[in-house]
């Protein structure tokens, strides 16, 4: 959502595509001593994808993303240690709700 009185999420971009996102985003993290990860982007999405669904039903998660259950299954949803940890009793809560941070985590140790 853009601030308000603002027209654009990232009013740099101006409403126009073709700007290398990437390379900002791998500057701002270099600077901030962050350590960098593969396909920033990608797991981004990937791991919002993954937080979402455990609230709420695909479809609705897909309109808000705008990607279709397909492609949401095959490049977005990831299963967490966490899912497993559930499914075995080790949390003690089969509802547990998915920390961003260990999403991402997990997301980038697989890349």
């Amino acid at each position: 959502m853009a601030y308000e009185g603002e027209q654009w999420v990232v009013p740099m971009l101006g409403g126009h595509g073709g700007k290398n996102l990437g390379t900002t985003f791998q500057k701002i993290v270099r600077r901030a001593g962050v350590e960098e990860w593969p396909k920033p982007f990608q797991n981004c999405r990937s791991s919002r994808q993954t937080e979402l669904e455990q609230q709420f039903p695909t479809y609705v998660v897909c309109a808000w993303l705008g990607n279709t259950p397909t492609v949401a299954r095959k490049h977005y949803l990831t299963v967490t240690d966490n899912h497993f940890d559930d499914a075995a009793g080790k949390t003690g809560d089969a509802n547990t709700r998915y920390d961003s941070r260990r999403l991402a985590k997990e997301k980038t140790s697989r890349s």
